[in-house]
């Protein structure tokens, strides 16, 4: 429970820190296009060490998984 509080605080800082511009929203289409994830599951990836996907509490699972 305590991981899925920080990474909701984590998405709202994430989300707060750039409007959405065109840019931006470019940016992410490319990038989810690519990975899957989001320029946000990326940060939040690279800062849990795990693999992280925001979309995965839409189907009840576990936001991050252990890296194999």
């Amino acid at each position: 429970m305590k991981i899925l509080v920080i990474i909701s605080i984590l998405g709202l800082i994430l989300t707060s820190c750039s409007s959405y511009t065109a840019v931006s929203v470019s940016s992410n289409i490319m990038t989810y296009s690519t990975t899957g994830k989001t320029n946000a599951d990326h940060v939040v990836s690279m800062l849990m060490q795990k693999d992280c996907k925001m979309f995965r509490m839409i189907k009840h699972q576990r936001v991050c998984t252990s890296v194999r």
